[in-house]
């Protein structure tokens, strides 16, 4: 039931299109969605632009999936001095834990809930110091179709409504997570747990009593949910499979910035050529490798788009994995609490593909492809989040990809994007009006999952958006 502050608010939203200022709908209150909505407030106010913009998320709680969760142990890959919404303030992060944490550490792997709290408040400043004529309103709703409508785009909602916009980001962060060819038997069991980061996914296994677990995946998906289950049931075994068995690394201890850059990156190397030096580095044993990895993350997009197609889907299929334990660690409290698992048995890691099958009773059978066989008193999809979005199974997704205002990238690494975060629709042209950020770019920029290049990404964004003086003017510098 919504309150009368929350209907009046859904009223003035759908009010007819007869506008003095161009408005703006963001679509997603996650990361992505609340720094775009952050930096659009402050450059129009900075550049003296009438603008009103409309976040919208079919959940009340903000800061998406990857920071809703309210367990503890769940850390930051990146350290605080990275973590700034600010690209001109680096230290913008490290200073708002110090006033309302009172810890002041640039170093520090902060709690993922300290994030969420922390884009909270910056968007809640660059409201209060908004001019008078730059505006944001939250609306709680689900858009399932983005239609062209004249000279705007119409958003409908799920429950009915619609509102016109004269641009529309579309910032979900990641794609939903799809269930592995292995869980097609198995996908609507109520012990199989497609989304763990749906809220209250795992909650209803409190009173498991012990028993085994499967974990169908080994990244650091499995890491947060395995130390959640863990601690929630000390008796509960953890088995997670995945082809490669492969395990994160960990991030160096007691090192605050990203290491220097490589040597590498003077010359013309590849990026296969970087990734296979950093491989070969960590098989040896070396440190090294942090530092190429480090190196060459503001130069990957560069390089991606230096290979052809053909050699990206190569890339993709015989390097991504690997270069993604490397790439994407984990905070070394993190590392110790998931080694300190594995001494005691509790978590077993192993490469093997999984099939999987109702059992007796409420279990789900279980059979590797190496020979073993169990009852698991429940199966969670810990493959991580969903990247072709022609699989995603999100209606919006569906409908923007039927009518042909978007396409998918071709190697079905996200959509189909160009510079600026501009969608391609079915035909190939820049669509004017329809924008996205973060892990939808993957196959235009390969480096766009992490907080650092979201900001940025953000950042350059809202400056576009936010450079119109007048509704009429809006689709021409779009399309420019």
């Amino acid at each position: 039931m919504l309150s009368r502050q929350q209907q009046a608010a859904r009223r003035s939203e759908r009010a007819p299109a007869h506008r003095q200022r161009p408005t703006v709908a963001i679509l997603g209150a996650g990361a992505s969605g609340m720094l775009v909505a952050t930096h659009l407030l402050a450059a129009a106010t900075a550049g003296g632009t009438e603008l009103r913009a409309v976040l919208i998320d079919r959940n009340e709680r903000t800061g998406g999936a990857a920071y809703a969760a309210a367990d503890p142990a769940h850390r930051l890959n990146v350290t605080a001095a990275r973590m700034s919404a600010f690209v001109d303030d680096p230290d913008h992060f490290v200073r708002w834990r110090g006033e309302r944490h009172g810890v002041c550490d640039p170093g520090a792997y902060a709690p993922r809930v300290d994030y969420r709290e922390y884009l909270a408040d910056v968007l809640s400043e660059a409201q209060s110091q908004a001019a008078p004529n730059v505006r944001l309103a939250r609306l709680v709703a689900e858009v399932r179709a983005v239609r062209q409508h004249r000279d705007q785009m119409r958003l409908e909602l799920a429950d009915g409504g619609s509102l016109e916009a004269d641009a529309v980001v579309l910032a979900p962060g990641n794609l939903p997570a799809v269930a592995p060819a292995s869980a097609q038997a198995v996908r609507h069991h109520p012990r199989f747990v497609r989304d763990p980061w749906e809220l209250g996914a795992l909650d209803r296994f409190e009173d498991r009593g012990g028993g085994v677990a499967l974990l169908v995946g080994t990244g650091l998906t499995m890491v947060d949910v395995a130390l959640t289950l863990a601690a929630r049931d000390p008796q509960l075994r953890l088995h997670a499979v995945s082809r490669s068995g492969l395990l994160p690394r960990a991030h160096l201890a007691g090192r605050v910035g990203p290491c220097p850059q490589a040597a590498p990156l003077a010359g013309d190397a590849s990026l296969p050529q970087i990734v296979d030096e950093v491989l070969a580095d960590s098989r040896s044993g070396g440190t090294r490798w942090h530092e190429l990895v480090d190196g060459v993350r503001a130069h990957t997009p560069e390089l991606w788009q230096r290979l052809s197609l053909e050699q990206r889907a190569e890339f993709i299929a015989t390097r991504h994995r690997r270069w993604s334990v490397h790439r994407h660690r984990m905070a070394p409290e993190v590392a110790q609490r998931l080694e300190a698992l594995l001494a005691s048995g509790q978590l077993t890691v192993a490469g093997a593909s999984p099939v999987l099958a109702p059992g007796s009773g409420s279990r789900l059978q279980v059979e590797l492809d190496r020979g073993e066989s169990f009852n698991a008193a429940f199966v969670v999809n810990c493959t991580g989040p969903g990247v072709d979005p022609r699989t995603a199974g999100a209606p919006l997704v569906h409908q923007l990809l039927e009518s042909g205002q978007v396409r998918a990238h071709s190697l079905g690494l996200g959509f189909d994007t160009a510079a600026g975060g501009t969608f391609r629709s079915r035909d190939g042209a820049l669509h004017p009006r329809l924008f996205t950020l973060g892990p939808t770019r993957f196959g235009e920029l390969y480096e766009t999952t992490a907080m650092p290049e979201i900001c940025a990404q953000a950042t350059a964004l809202a400056a576009t958006l936010a450079a119109v003086p007048e509704t009429g003017e809006l689709a021409a510098r779009l399309s420019a």
